[in-house]
């Protein structure tokens, strides 16, 4: 709340770059992915009698379980892009970005409220990435590197730096 205040507003994001974000990215998909195979590794197929209670359900013969097995992995590859879209919503929900001075405010969030201050002399790069999906879309994100200051020691004593890459604006119509 304390950054909703600061600065300038340069970007925010409504509802709609939300849904291209969550479609472009389709972060859904991790999820469906990192589920399946926990499925698979635990053989939850088996232990639930998946196939007995999908021909069960739809009362279907032996054939038919090709169909069925076709109409379900539809089904899941529908949930993908809601669920990445249902993500993006609550990650990038409210975004915001500022500037006050020489200092750069980014907070977004529903559930988890999110906020930093980058001042800009930490700024080491900017970058704009544009993948295949977003150039269709025509738009671009905005990530910058900050340097992170220094973290353990290494091996033989060595320090190393800790750079942390972050989303700076994660959607913006390219020509912006």
């Amino acid at each position: 709340a304390a950054t909703a205040s600061r600065g300038d507003t340069l970007v925010t994001l409504p509802s709609a770059e939300l849904v291209r974000l969550g479609l472009s990215s389709l972060r859904g998909a991790a999820l469906f992915a990192l589920l399946l195979a926990a499925a698979w590794e635990f053989d939850l197929f088996d232990r639930l009698d998946l196939w007995q209670r999908v021909r069960d359900a739809f009362d279907i013969g032996p054939g038919g379980l090709v169909r069925a097995g076709a109409l379900l992995a539809v089904g899941l590859i529908a949930l993908v892009p809601i669920a990445s879209v249902g993500w993006t919503f609550l990650r990038f929900g409210g975004y915001r970005l500022s500037r006050d001075g020489d200092e750069f405010h980014v907070s977004s969030g529903l559930l988890t409220q999110r906020s930093a201050t980058i001042p800009r002399r930490r700024m080491q790069l900017i970058s704009i990435q544009q993948s295949p999906v977003q150039r269709r879309l025509d738009r671009v994100t905005v990530r910058i590197e900050t340097a992170g200051g220094v973290g353990e020691a290494g091996e033989g004593g060595a320090e190393k730096h800790a750079f942390e890459q972050k989303w700076f604006v994660p959607i913006l119509p390219a020509a912006r």
